[in-house]
């Protein structure tokens, strides 16, 4: 991984502005950063960052208390 906190070894590294700005991609006219990119910044699996994302969702869906034809359109 280039930087974050790694899980089996706990190092930590330091992660440069220069390094997110390389990790910033343009898709659409959209600034998007990939979620490989993202897990290895805060030292997780993507499995595992992708799994924390959804219950994230799920919890701000159920905060916000979005009626049903909302959620279809934001999942």
């Amino acid at each position: 991984m280039w930087g974050g906190l790694m899980e089996k070894n706990r190092e930590v590294f330091l992660i440069t502005e220069q390094l997110l700005q390389d990790k910033i991609y343009y898709v659409r006219g959209h600034k998007v950063m990939l979620n490989f990119d993202l897990a290895a910044i805060y030292g997780y699996t993507t499995k595992t960052f992708n799994q924390q994302v959804k219950i994230m969702k799920i919890a701000l869906m159920m905060i916000l208390d979005l009626n049903l034809p909302e959620k279809k359109l934001r999942t």
